[in-house]
């Protein structure tokens, strides 16, 4: 017990002081921290001019001495657009078919506008084609970025993938089908509780005739077989 307790102290006491060192660093945003031996010392961060950035990245903390340079940003790659301490910054990149507004440059960043004509922007960012319509296509799956760029309603739809079997597009007028009853049955104007109403009636009734013909069998089948074992010890009693 007293070596449990001596060992949750040391533990404490270690996680403590780390944590207590770790955070109170005096070293300043502008300054990279040097940690070696339990101590550790400042690097003064470096003013870079546009198109360089600061290598390694000012506020670093690092286990060795290192020399704080500026170095320059790739073309296409990374960017640096003001003359501080900071490193260089990723570029946007376009998506495919995205129209690139402006290329990045080492002193600016990249520009992305709309997708091409064509396409629409879809909820992951992307720019799809718009596709034609099959015959069974709901109301829902048309794009109005694709009516937008004027596409007719038989082609712009969204992209699903899908092989309409040689299907050809038509007009949403006619793309849902639906079977002779239930286009009665929406003439007909009724509603829906009813109908589900109606559908659980019948079941239950034909489940009841069902269990009504069962019992029926039962009492005639077993009548039947009385009457037969009273004839036959008829029989036997008279012979």
């Amino acid at each position: 017990m007293f070596k449990m307790k001596m060992f949750k102290s040391f533990v404490l006491v270690f996680m403590a002081e780390h944590i207590h060192w770790s955070i109170a660093t005096k070293c300043g945003l502008n300054q990279i921290t040097i940690i070696q031996n339990r101590s550790e010392h400042c690097v003064d961060c470096v003013q870079c001019p546009k198109g360089m950035g600061s290598i390694p990245q000012c506020g670093s903390f690092l286990t060795r001495n290192t020399t704080v340079t500026c170095k320059a940003c790739v073309k296409g790659v990374s960017y640096s657009e003001s003359h501080d301490h900071t490193s260089c910054k990723q570029c946007r990149i376009c998506v495919e078919n995205e129209e690139v507004i402006k290329n990045c440059t080492a002193t600016s960043d990249g520009e992305c506008g709309e997708c091409k004509p064509g396409y629409y922007r879809s909820f992951v960012f992307s720019c799809v084609k718009c596709s034609p319509c099959c015959q069974d296509t709901q109301e829902d799956d048309v794009e109005p970025q694709c009516l937008k760029q004027g596409f007719s309603r038989d082609r712009a739809c969204r992209y699903t993938g899908r092989n309409c079997g040689g299907m050809k597009p038509t007009s949403m007028n006619s793309m849902v089908f639906k079977s002779t009853a239930s286009q009665e049955l929406e003439k007909s104007n009724i509603p829906l509780p009813y109908i589900i109403g109606l559908m659980v009636f019948v079941f239950v009734v034909f489940v009841l005739a069902l269990l009504v013909i069962f019992l029926m069998y039962r009492v005639y089948g077993a009548g039947k077989g009385n009457r037969s074992r009273v004839i036959l010890r008829l029989q036997v009693t008279g012979s």
